[in-house]
């Protein structure tokens, strides 16, 4: 007689799987609903092509712009870096990495 049955738990086993899934489906689709945005996507403020040809911007000229560096003003900025850095060959690592030959 149980192998008569055997069939019928199998099915019932399937069927209540799928009725679990569907179940669990549902509830979630009821929970977790998404509303449609009013505007899709986002707003990027870039100029329009039409408006003209945007503005270029060129990389630094090295040539020019070291010549008229401020060393002392470098060193002066640096001295902030001084409690974390050092940039002495061989020098320990403090809290950031030895900076020598950066």
């Amino acid at each position: 007689m149980s192998g008569d049955l055997k069939w019928n738990k199998i099915m019932g086993a399937c069927l209540g799987t799928a009725f679990a899934i569907l179940v669990v489906q549902q509830v979630s689709s009821a929970v977790y609903h998404t509303k449609a945005p009013e505007k899709m996507g986002y707003f990027v403020d870039a100029p329009d092509e039409a408006a003209g040809a945007a503005e270029v911007v060129l990389p630094i000229d090295w040539g020019t712009v070291l010549p008229t560096a401020d060393v002392a003003a470098g060193q002066a900025a640096f001295a902030r870096c001084v409690a974390c850095h050092t940039v002495n060959a061989g020098g320990a690592t403090g809290t950031g990495p030895n900076l020598h030959g950066v």
